[in-house]
């Protein structure tokens, strides 16, 4: 288990739009020490670490807003040397490099997710937000912060899912999900992306 890399990739379709809807946190205290990545009530993406002060805080300058399935990949490695590829957020493939806020993790930091003295949630963020937002198709990978070309292609000019046999199989390749990681379908029925 590592607690200074993972990588979270989901396809997410917003069914609730101007309020916070929490995708996956980990901590102790919704409101002193969590990580959580969630959209905003001006429907940007938050991605942050919280512990009596802001360690990190990504905002994206894009607000999400549209009925449609879209890619996240929220990829983190705290011991990379270049402050601004510690923490990468991608939409569909593409890597987000404008922000409204972009506080880096500081290097070396640890992380909440994947450490064991720490509830870990999927869709909540203990007592203080939900998600109305379907998801499917997500992975969270304990120890390795990995690119978009290890969940999806593009496709015919859309950014578009790998079947979930040659997604592990990629995962595996890079050095597996870790102790921890995980893949958690959910709704196998929709072909999500298309």
């Amino acid at each position: 288990t590592s607690s200074k890399a993972y990588t979270w990739s989901a396809w997410v379709k917003r069914t609730k739009l101007g309020t916070q809807q929490c995708l996956i946190s980990a901590g102790t205290d919704a409101s002193t020490k969590i990580d959580s990545i969630e959209f905003g009530t001006n429907n940007f993406l938050d991605v942050y670490s919280y512990d009596g002060m802001y360690i990190y805080n990504y905002t994206t300058n894009q607000a999400f807003t549209d009925d449609k399935w879209i890619h996240l990949i929220v990829s983190v490695d705290t011991t990379i040397t270049a402050p601004n590829d510690r923490l990468k957020i991608y939409v569909d493939g593409v890597r987000q490099t404008s922000f409204l806020n972009s506080a880096e993790p500081p290097l070396d930091s640890d992380l909440k997710f994947f450490n064991n003295n720490v509830a870990q949630n999927i869709g909540y963020q203990l007592s203080r937000r939900g998600n109305d937002s379907y998801m499917s198709d997500v992975y969270m990978v304990d120890g390795l912060a990995l690119d978009p070309s290890v969940f999806g292609t593009d496709y015919e000019g859309k950014w578009a899912p790998y079947d979930p046999d040659v997604a592990r199989a990629n995962i595996a390749e890079a050095g597996g999900f870790g102790d921890e990681g995980f893949h958690l379908m959910f709704d196998p029925s929709n072909d999500v992306g298309y």
